[in-house]
């Protein structure tokens, strides 16, 4: 059945569930449920916990646990308040929901993550001194563990084109803090961390630590300024989509494109030349098929 069909009652106890569900860090088991029930949402409040885990291939401690996790008290709880009718006020913000499954409604919450994207590039004054602090910065060390290490790979290759002196930084622990002061030694000044979900403590760490070290750090990441603990100096905003088994970001990578153009910006001369010769470089080695 596609959304289109929908009786605003099933509208609204879908919104609902999103509601209830928005910004929370759930386990990949209870982002089943919740695909389970945005799917199935005309019978939430009938099934009882045994059937929505056989619906979700769970077990039904999990369902109980998930109930948990949203703030009730067990799953009777949140039946019983998911069969309330919902306030006739709860799509009265604008939101407008097109997808009809969960892959589109992925989609849809990155293209809504990405307006928030485009409105906080209005002032780019961040994105323009966090370049020009990047192309001051020899050796620049970029930083990226677990979930954002592929994020901080892609930066870094991009990034070396026009900055030769770049180095990716993704390894684990000890050894990241180790790299952070071989850098500092050979003059480093500026550490671009990729910081997204979840946050790994030894990056946390580590940032604290390149502080302590006179390094001036930017962090790309949707964490809040608290769970930095006062280590970066520029914080370049992300979202992230939770909706899937996996999160996924797209303004992530948007951002990293952002930061490598205002790099480009800061030394648009050097920048050019640097590219030329990559460019000759390429060409001469065959490297790409026509």
């Amino acid at each position: 059945m596609t959304v289109a069909s929908e009786t605003p009652t099933k509208l609204q106890l879908r919104r609902k569930i999103e509601l209830l569900t928005h910004g929370r860090r759930l386990t990949p088991t209870h982002r089943r449920i919740i695909h389970c029930l945005l799917e199935g949402v005309e019978n939430v409040g009938l099934l009882s916990s045994a059937e929505l885990a056989n619906l979700a291939n769970v077990s039904q401690p999990s369902v109980s646990r998930f109930a948990m996790a949203l703030g009730y008290s067990g799953f009777q709880e949140m039946r019983a308040d998911l069969r309330e009718p919902a306030p006739p006020g709860i799509l009265n913000d604008g939101y407008k929901l097109q997808a009809g499954n969960k892959f589109q409604a992925a989609i849809e919450a990155e293209i809504k993550n990405l307006g928030v994207a485009f409105s906080a590039v209005q002032d780019v004054s961040r994105l323009q001194e966090a370049g020009r602090s990047i192309m001051q910065s020899r050796p620049f060390p970029v930083l990226g563990a677990r979930a954002s290490s592929g994020y901080a790979t892609q930066f870094a290759y991009y990034a070396a084109k026009i900055h030769p002196f770049t180095r990716l930084i993704s390894d684990g622990g000890s050894l990241v803090d180790d790299h952070l002061e071989q850098n500092r030694a050979m003059g480093a000044t500026t550490l671009l961390t990729f910081l997204l979900p979840l946050y790994p403590l030894e990056v946390i760490n580590s940032l604290k630590f390149a502080k302590n070290l006179g390094y001036f750090n930017i962090v790309i990441t949707d964490a809040s300024k608290e769970k930095l603990q006062d280590s970066a100096d520029i914080i370049l905003p992300i979202s992230v989509n939770s909706s899937l088994v996996f999160d996924s970001s797209c303004s992530a990578n948007m951002t990293s494109f952002f930061l490598l153009e205002s790099m480009s910006d800061a030394a648009i001369e050097y920048v050019d030349g640097r590219l030329q010769a990559s460019e000759q470089s390429t060409k001469k080695r065959r490297v790409f098929a026509k």
